[in-house]
């Protein structure tokens, strides 16, 4: 059975709430044979999810592999706090930028 786009993209939410957060590499093989095999392009999928504020994310690269761009999906609404020596706190509730 071919699942429908909003289909695909409610397993993806429920998923990801009900994980309180994860890596798209975690994500994808927990997703169910339906929901991959209809999906022609997951990466356009997840990036229109986030775009419209359907999931959040944050997107990292680590040092070992500085080239590579990776994605931790949270739940839509979610703010995080970190604090270093640059920010005192950042709060971030989708990845579009509003200025």
């Amino acid at each position: 059975m071919r699942l429908s786009t909003d289909e695909i993209k409610n397993e993806i939410v429920k998923f990801v709430i009900d994980v309180q957060g994860c890596k798209v590499s975690e994500m994808i093989p927990r997703l169910s044979k339906e929901a991959i095999t209809s999906c022609d392009n997951l990466p356009s999928l997840l990036d229109d999810m986030i775009s419209s504020g359907e999931l959040a994310a944050v997107a990292y690269s680590v040092p070992s592999i500085p080239y590579r761009e990776k994605l931790f999906l949270l739940p839509p609404g979610t703010e995080f706090h970190r604090t270093s020596n640059e920010f005192t706190e950042l709060s971030i509730e989708s990845t579009t930028d509003s200025e």
